[in-house]
């Protein structure tokens, strides 16, 4: 799922919203299509939303068990805390565990992992 995110954005065009959980954002695509997706948190479910152009099946769930989903974004200058208009790089990190709710909080079995990428927007 962080692969995705940081291929698309990597080629993005704009940054329509930036909240610390919500992701929204047009790239452009290997067809040099212009395609507007969401990023999300919906429950346990890391969410796609592709809105533009439209798609059947949306939001479509990429990954479940996730705990925590959290977007920074930076400025020119590499100062967090970039709004939409002046973003130039992301950072997102995505913590998951267990989707299994009898594990105990000492059990082996449960266990979190966290994932973490920044990328540069490249046409924006």
């Amino acid at each position: 799922a962080l692969d995705r995110m940081l291929r698309e954005l990597r080629t993005a065009t704009q940054v329509t919203t930036a909240t610390a959980n919500d992701l929204k954002f047009t790239y452009l695509n290997d067809t040099n299509t212009l395609v507007t997706v969401e990023y999300s948190l919906s429950g346990m479910n890391l969410q796609r939303n592709q809105t533009v152009p439209a798609i059947g099946g949306q939001p479509a769930i990429l990954v479940g068990g996730v705990s925590g989903f959290t977007v920074t974004y930076y400025d020119i200058n590499d100062v967090s805390g970039a709004t939409a208009v002046n973003t130039r790089a992301v950072e997102i990190q995505i913590t998951s565990q267990s989707e299994d709710t009898t594990l105990a909080n000492y059990s082996p079995a449960n266990r979190t992992a966290v994932v973490k990428g920044r990328v540069k927007l490249r046409n924006a």
